[in-house]
């Protein structure tokens, strides 16, 4: 019925509907998750945020879960970074080549002043994603507020990038085969 609401965009309706199956089977993840994206909707963020914390103890293999709850957290100027940046490490322990999950982590550890757990995290995004250039920007930018030159994971990427031009440009020498094994 909530559902059937939503749909029919009656949004307060379909809120009540989904407290209605809350009541009779309060162990289902979706109907939390259903009742988050309609308390986002009616502008109760914290409330919103209350029912994905729980669809997602229920079932952490919703990586949806996770995404929805990324952006409450950062759309709200009182949110707890040091609760977010808790619950994208769990996050990040079931969806570990989540480049997406591994970058919020990182944000939010940025945000708590964890630098270290941020270069960790984006280093981890890179590796999962090197394409992605702004994990690119956001690895090296955390890096050098670290004073970071040398790091391991900042060469990797270096490596990565110049195997990537030399075999997009047709180059198989052993050499360019080595740098890519790298």
């Amino acid at each position: 019925m909530g559902n059937a609401y939503v749909r029919a965009g009656d949004i307060k309706a379909a809120a009540w509907a989904y407290g209605e199956a809350l009541n009779s089977n309060a162990g289902y993840d979706e109907i939390y998750f259903n009742r988050a994206i309609v308390d986002k909707k009616l502008g109760e963020n914290a409330r919103a945020l209350d029912n994905l914390k729980v669809s997602a103890f229920l079932n952490p293999l919703n990586v949806t879960v996770f995404h929805a709850m990324a952006e409450l957290y950062v759309k709200d100027p009182a949110t707890d970074f040091r609760d977010a940046a808790d619950m994208f490490k769990g996050a990040v322990h079931v969806f570990p080549g989540d480049a997406n999950l591994l970058n919020t982590l990182g944000y939010f550890y940025t945000k708590v002043k964890n630098l270290r757990g941020a270069k960790e995290a984006y280093a981890r995004a890179v590796k999962a994603n090197p394409r992605d250039t702004m994990l690119a920007q956001n690895l090296f930018g955390v890096a050098a507020q670290l004073g970071l030159k040398d790091d391991p994971d900042l060469l990797w990427y270096r490596n990565y990038k110049e195997a990537e031009e030399l075999l997009a440009a047709g180059d198989s020498s052993p050499a360019a085969r080595s740098l890519a094994d790298r």
